[in-house]
């Protein structure tokens, strides 16, 4: 089974608002998960469900554009889900320093990647499997650069494979790349701790945080001329 999206955020150039699109890809049981969810709730039901989970793992105020798209391949058991949002007062400003710091997470692979402790397990953990989930996040700010304030991940054992690789295209937008896959469906006593660390290790490293440093605007050269006329008129009519 099979999951992967798309996550694009854009912040507008004051810093604090922006657009969320969430594009995702159901494979096998994730899309028949899927289909039994549209069955028990309204899409508009959905949307504001999701829209409350966004905001909670993004620190910002997540309101729902218009209701989702769906599409169905039936045959081949793949749905694609297409969220739209908008976005308001995101990250943290700092009004001494000029800054905005922001902490994003990959919000599908954070919905798909299991949690729970096993250090006190005592029996075999079972997984998902085969189970492959992965996230890219297009992330762009608008008349602002930006710093990194992450690195790459990759690290696997015979349990699992976790992997993050970034991407530049120009100063105001980076790409992240994570990817999550199962590759056994059960972890033994003596193998949950190797298991628990990479997986632990990895979810940490899905936080993408970053600092954001306005532009300076200049002064425009047409207004010193209107002031300087302004002077020559004055004295000299």
């Amino acid at each position: 089974m099979k999951c992967s999206t798309i996550t694009r955020i854009t912040v507008a150039e004051n810093g604090r608002e922006g657009q969320l699109e969430v594009q995702t890809i159901m494979r096998d049981s994730f899309a028949d998960s899927f289909r039994q969810t549209l069955q028990w709730n309204s899409p508009k039901e959905l949307s504001e469900n999701y829209s409350r989970y966004y905001s909670h793992i993004l620190g910002a105020k997540i309101v729902p554009q218009k209701n989702f798209e769906t599409s169905d391949d039936f045959d081949q058991n793949v749905m694609m889900l297409t969220e739209f949002y908008s976005i308001d007062k995101i990250g943290d400003v700092d009004e001494l320093k000029k800054t905005i710091t922001y902490s994003i997470v990959p919000v599908g692979l954070w919905n798909n990647i299991p949690t729970t402790s096993l250090v006190m397990r005592k029996s075999p953990c079972e997984l998902p499997y085969p189970m492959l989930v992965d996230e890219r996040v297009e992330l762009r700010f608008e008349g602002v650069d930006f710093d990194l304030e992450s690195t790459g991940f990759s690290k696997a054992n015979e349990f699992v494979a976790c992997h993050k690789t970034i991407h530049k295209f120009d100063p105001s937008e980076w790409h992240y790349l994570f990817s999550y896959e199962t590759l056994r469906d059960c972890i033994e006593v003596d193998r949950i701790e190797s298991y628990s660390q990479i997986r632990d290790a990895f979810y940490k490293a899905t936080n993408i945080d970053l600092f954001v440093t306005k532009k300076e605007q200049k002064n425009s050269p047409p207004e010193k001329m209107t002031m300087m006329r302004y002077l020559l008129n004055r004295f000299f009519n």
